[in-house]
């Protein structure tokens, strides 16, 4: 039975802004660019309408890459270039959309794939109808762009932006007051610089990290913003799942309320 996440981050609309509160008995899962699956490519649309199709905790939050091309077009693509998911090769900051539009995604093993680059307007599209909350990680300097495509697709409540320092996070606040937003939280002198945007803290997601101390996050708790954190079980696991303890110690232990892992099929079976 898939789980409908409505206790411990309860999003509801509130003059236009997606309120979440935290509580002590669920989280939200993520996953990282969709999630690693052999059989699909990553940031593609098949692999995130499997992940959405079989997550256990719903609605999923979805990660993924923006970047855009020559022609002005936003795409999902991690990398700087192509050259590593599909059948092209050069940066996509270099490489037009009639050029993009002939490549071909390869899925994790390398093999040659019938799906295309997915554009950012195709994501928005899915995400309408979808059980999702997108998460963006905007490699390039078109936060506004984004965040514009993102409000008028009506979506902003469907959506989260992340940062990883404060002149972004004022540059995605800036573009809308109606929009979740990331910050990275290491430690105290992180949320200072945060805390002096003077950015409603109903706006905020804390990315914190192992040096983010505990009275810290209670701190960012107390002030009802979600604290969120990643696993990476590609990087620091070579590329494993973790037994299921693993998942429930590091969630009890972290105080998380938003989980990004590698494998959110299974960490959403396990809670």
């Amino acid at each position: 039975m898939r789980i409908v996440c409505t206790i411990m981050l309860t999003l509801t609309c509130l003059t236009g802004m997606a309120q979440w509160r935290t509580d002590a008995k669920r989280f939200w899962i993520c996953g990282h660019r969709g999630g690693f699956y052999d059989a699909f490519p990553e940031n593609s649309l098949p692999l995130f309408k499997h992940t959405e199709s079989h997550s256990q905790i719903t609605p999923v939050i979805l990660e993924l890459d923006l970047r855009k091309s020559a022609s002005g077009k936003l795409y999902i693509l991690h990398d700087e270039t192509v050259d590593r998911t599909t059948t092209g090769t050069g940066k996509i900051a270099e490489l037009t959309d009639e050029y993009l539009s002939t490549l071909f995604l390869k899925d994790a093993k390398g093999q040659v794939t019938d799906q295309h680059l997915l554009t950012f307007d195709d994501m928005l599209r899915y995400a309408r109808q979808a059980d999702i909350i997108m998460m963006l990680d905007i490699k390039t300097d078109v936060w506004a762009e984004a965040v514009n495509k993102v409000k008028e697709a009506s979506l902003l409540n469907k959506c989260v932006v992340l940062t990883f320092n404060p002149i972004n996070t004022k540059k995605v606040y800036d573009a809308s007051h109606d929009i979740r937003i990331s910050c990275l939280v290491k430690d105290d002198k992180d949320w200072e610089a945060i805390a002096a945007l003077s950015i409603p803290p109903a706006n905020l997601v804390a990315y914190v990290t192992s040096t983010t101390t505990l009275e810290l996050k209670a701190k960012l708790r107390n002030l009802h913003i979600p604290l969120m954190m990643d696993v990476s079980e590609y990087t620091r696991n070579n590329g494993a799942l973790h037994p299921a303890k693993f998942y429930r110690d590091y969630v009890k232990k972290n105080y998380i309320d938003i989980l990004i892992t590698d494998f959110p099929i299974e960490v959403s079976s396990v809670f």
